[in-house]
């Protein structure tokens, strides 16, 4: 209930958007928001299956606009303008949605912790997805707003070199390798990117929380800022026609209208 009161209360483009919730009998149901698309990773994935990698700079504008909504739920304030300090803890790109039609928004603040509220972590307690962790989230101690933007900076670095930065045979191998690892500059793993993008990646995924960005509209500013350097920038229209490129026939069967959706509660009944 936490959770679902949590995700009511954001109201951003860049993050889906839950309608209500109720209880019917011993279930807890959602009305959300319907996102006609994929994950970034499905995204990253299938680029990979072609050999090819997402463009550099439509990758920079979908993270850029996946910090815009975290920036929103960052600093959402109650009814009293006293703030949330929300924190997502399970940024990924399986919880980043791009839409066919360009559109990119966040999901899943499931697991979000709002300061304030009655439900607390318990102590030495993991939440979220090994491999998208910062290091002070894998060891257990609080976390705050950064612990999402060095998640987002994960994303982005995976998004522009089409590999998994923290990847092992176990989770505690990952867990040392964020705790202990180095990071590749991004251009190390993927020549064809511009120099820039190296000290924006690196500085999201310093392993001290101070060296990083302290906001996600400062990441947000730095990543636009790079896109409107390039060549060609990132923007709606040319995720939507990646997003043609890389799922055609999924592409075209959204653009011939809405669908009938059949909803599946979390106990699996139709």
């Amino acid at each position: 209930l936490e959770s679902a009161r949590t995700a009511s209360s954001l109201n951003h483009p860049n993050i889906v958007q839950v309608y209500a919730f109720e209880q019917v009998r011993e279930e807890f149901l959602l009305a959300m928001e319907f996102v006609d698309g994929l994950d970034l990773g499905r995204l990253v994935s299938a680029a990979r299956r072609k050999g090819v990698r997402v463009p550099y700079a439509i990758a920079a504008w979908i993270v850029a606009e996946a910090a815009k909504g975290l920036d929103y739920a960052h600093n959402r304030k109650d009814e009293r303008s006293q703030p949330l300090e929300i924190v997502h803890r399970d940024v990924s790109p399986q919880n980043i949605v791009v839409s066919y039609d360009g559109r990119v928004k966040l999901i899943d603040f499931g697991i979000a912790k709002a300061a304030g509220k009655i439900t607390r972590t318990q102590a030495g307690m993991i939440k979220g997805k090994v491999g998208y962790m910062s290091p002070e989230q894998v060891g257990g101690k609080d976390v705050d707003r950064r612990t999402d933007l060095f998640a987002l900076g994960i994303c982005l670095w995976e998004a522009l070199t089409g590999k998994r930065l923290y990847d092992g045979p176990n989770e505690i191998v990952v867990m040392n390798k964020i705790r202990t690892g180095g990071v590749a500059a991004p251009t190390a793993e993927n020549p064809r990117l511009p120099p820039t993008v190296d000290p924006i990646v690196l500085k999201a995924l310093a392993k001290d929380p101070n060296q990083r960005y302290a906001t996600a509209s400062e990441l947000e500013a730095d990543l636009h800022a790079l896109a409107r350097s390039l060549p060609a920038p990132g923007a709606a229209g040319r995720l939507a026609q990646l997003m043609r490129q890389m799922f055609p026939s999924e592409a075209a069967r959204a653009a011939s209208g809405p669908q009938e959706i059949i909803g599946m509660s979390d106990k699996g009944g139709s």
